[in-house]
């Protein structure tokens, strides 16, 4: 009798030992992907007419963002283009498939997705 109690104390105590454990890593996940949600960092850079030097600023703001990579988390750049009558956007459309972080934006794609996010 007082072994059969003991052993459901023991089992009740290691059932809610796990019950609580499972709980607290539910808990710590959440909080942790909020913070990540949270701490996102981006770069934007405007361009208008830049056709001769897009590409040498985007490498660079591109190798900083390497550089400043935060656990393999790369910060994206958002290269707006302002109505370039040059080939400044096709120029950064193709350092788009060089660079997967980097996402070229006409300038009224960009204010739509700020007022998108709003």
């Amino acid at each position: 009798m007082i072994i059969q109690i003991l052993l459901i104390s023991i089992f009740t105590f290691l059932a809610f030992y796990g019950l609580l454990h499972i709980v607290m890593e539910i808990v710590s996940g959440v909080s942790r992907r909020n913070k990540d949600d949270l701490c996102r960092a981006y770069t934007v850079i405007t361009v208008k007419d830049r056709e001769s030097s897009v590409e040498g600023i985007i490498r660079a703001a591109a190798w900083r963002q390497l550089r400043l990579a935060n656990r393999g988390n790369v910060p994206e750049i958002y290269a707006v283009d302002l109505d370039s009558t040059d080939k400044t956007y096709e120029i950064l459309q193709k350092l788009a498939l060089e660079y997967d972080f980097l996402k070229p934006l006409r300038k009224y794609e960009y204010i739509s997705s700020l007022s998108a996010k709003q």
